[in-house]
């Protein structure tokens, strides 16, 4: 089987506005690595989960690449480039993509009900939707306690619509949003320890899964 190149991307950089909780001052004890002025910041903690999935991918012998190190944000369109540049190195059927995110509703500044945990494709039936299958199996077996929310209208669990970056690369990709940090629960489950691990793990497996289809 030849070798597939798992490319994964946290999303947004630290200059993007309006990517933070509420403040936490007094209500969460977060890990100060996801904060910054009294808040949980995104581009931290997407960051944090794409280097453990590749870290842990790569112990296990796999070819996982961090597309996106930079804390300072990165053009959707070098993005883009950077994974379609692996493609064309070995071919788009080798490779395929997991934008990490993290969700959030409203103006920021205060908490919300929205919650849980979702995944997006393209419009349309791609090997996307497989991959994007895959991670909600285990979403669903490694989060039992969290709302995972579905579309099921066209006989898959993702939502599709075209947001850019899975749009134009040329690999199958799905774009995660990993809990509302607009969300009391929510922020806290992602932050703890069990958290990190369950949503570290659900893709992991979910790309495993995924290479065992393709094999």
């Amino acid at each position: 089987m030849t070798k597939k190149i798992i490319a994964v991307i946290g999303g947004h950089g630290k200059q993007v506005k309006g990517k933070y909780s509420p403040k936490i001052t007094g209500i969460f004890d977060i890990d100060p690595e996801f904060t910054d002025g009294g808040r949980f910041r995104e581009w931290k903690y997407t960051r944090v989960i794409a280097d453990q999935i590749c870290t842990k991918l790569k112990a296990m012998g796999y070819d996982a690449r961090n597309l996106v190190p930079e804390d300072d944000d990165v053009s959707l369109s070098e993005r883009v480039n950077r994974v379609n540049t692996l493609c064309a190195k070995y071919g788009a059927g080798n490779v395929f993509l997991l934008e990490i995110h993290a969700n959030a509703y409203g103006s920021g500044d205060e908490w919300t009900s929205a919650n849980g945990w979702e995944a997006y494709t393209t419009v349309g039936k791609t090997k996307s939707d497989i991959l994007a299958e895959y991670l909600y199996r285990r979403a669903e077996k490694n989060m039992p306690d969290m709302r995972i929310r579905k579309d099921t209208t066209d006989g898959d669990s993702d939502y599709e619509t075209n947001f850019y970056i899975i749009r134009k690369v040329k690999c199958p990709a799905v774009l995660t949003e990993n809990f509302f940090y607009t969300n009391k629960k929510d922020l806290e489950y992602m932050v703890s320890d069990v958290g990190i691990h369950a949503v570290v793990r659900t893709h992991i497996e979910g790309a495993l899964d995924f290479i065992e289809h393709l094999a």
